[in-house]
């Protein structure tokens, strides 16, 4: 379609309509002046911020008393740039929130006046990282705990063969008590794992470490 043939009236009255573009955008939007103090804020950052016009952003987003070291609306304030950083704030009603933050100059005749600072809420992906962190040191364990077993079974089968080998029944007595003690771990293990994959909560039981130290040594 050639450019004369584009219908641009439908695009002209939503230009005229931009406000609504600002404060329906899914992320938090504040506008920073070098001072650091918000000018303009958007819809979902008065939700979950409230109305802090002339607030510094820095006692808003942090509740700080000094600006933030490596401060991204300070960098773009000294070289124009976009930056980004990620960061932890804290909402109004007091609790923590990931975000990913971008900021990017306003000039006015060619002089950066303002800072446009956008923050995405990133704190569902983290939680889900740190689930995905906890599972992978939670199948980790596991494999230590089998492969001890499996070294227990490999010490009990020698017992064992070496007490046939010399025709010694208490030797294959002895061998044969660790690959029981041995298997029962398995099976206990094995429903520990079927036991943690129902969400309850799990309580908190005392061992004597002594046991440990006496399987080993055996």
């Amino acid at each position: 379609m050639a450019l004369n043939q584009v219908d641009f009236s439908k695009w002209e009255a939503a230009r005229n309509d931009y406000p609504q573009l600002f404060h329906r955008v899914p992320c938090y939007i504040s506008v920073q002046n070098p001072e650091l103090q918000i000018l303009q804020t958007n819809q979902l950052f008065q939700q979950d911020f409230g109305n802090r016009i002339g607030e510094l952003c820095y006692e808003v987003y942090k509740r700080r008393s000094t600006p933030c070291p490596e401060c991204p609306v300070v960098k773009t304030f000294t070289d124009g740039q976009v930056h980004s950083s990620e960061e932890i704030v804290i909402t109004q009603d007091g609790k923590e929130a990931f975000v990913i933050v971008y900021t990017s100059p306003l000039y006015n005749n060619n002089e950066i006046v303002a800072v446009m600072e956008m923050s995405t809420n990133i704190t569902d992906i983290k939680r889900l990282q740190t689930d995905l962190s906890l599972m992978g040191q939670t199948v980790a364990t596991m494999a230590h705990s089998i492969k001890n077993i499996l070294t227990g079974l490999d010490g009990g089968i020698y017992v064992v063969n070496s007490g046939l080998a010399q025709d010694n029944k208490e030797e294959v007595l002895k061998g044969w008590e660790i690959v029981q003690r041995n298997v029962a771990r398995i099976s206990n293990l094995v429903k520990d794992i079927l036991y943690c994959a129902k969400k309850r909560e799990h309580p908190l039981n005392l061992i004597a470490p002594n046991q440990v130290a006496y399987d080993v040594f055996e």
